[in-house]
């Protein structure tokens, strides 16, 4: 029998590492958002005349995230940080990410991907922040 209370883990305590540094004030993680291609074999004898499908290549999708944005931040910045790549004249890097989980265990998805969005919000009355959008590459590791 099931054990009848819930054993769900508070999100809080949750960080976000880019090439093993933390990076700072994240506010919310989305993702990876796994998804699988399919190939259609539907052929003239297919029974019951139903469509018929094969899997194909599996796509770990994207890592999305927002954060309180600090300029001075070296895990921000355009020297070293999340504005590094947009600061530079060449094709995005691909680094390394690890989404570090608050359970005892300390468990920690890893894989790699670059970065494909940066935007910032700047709103009266408000927090400076940003959201950034990572296409990951490549099988990703829950360990």
């Amino acid at each position: 029998m099931a054990n009848p209370n819930s054993e769900a883990v508070a999100a809080m305590g949750t960080y976000l590492r880019r090439n093993g540094v933390e990076i700072a004030e994240v506010v919310t993680i989305g993702g990876p958002s796994f998804e699988a291609e399919t190939i259609e074999v539907t052929h003239l004898r297919s029974p019951g005349m139903w469509k018929e499908y094969i899997g194909s290549l599996k796509d770990g999708g994207e890592l999305t995230f927002d954060l309180n944005f600090l300029l001075d931040d070296p895990s921000h910045s355009a020297a070293t940080g999340l504005l590094s790549q947009w600061n530079s004249d060449g094709v995005p890097a691909r680094d390394e990410w690890e989404i570090v989980f608050p359970n005892d265990a300390a468990t920690v998805w890893l894989f790699n991907g670059f970065q494909t969005g940066f935007e910032v919000t700047a709103e009266t009355g408000d927090k400076l922040a940003a959201s950034v959008t990572i296409q990951i590459s490549g099988k990703p590791t829950l360990a």
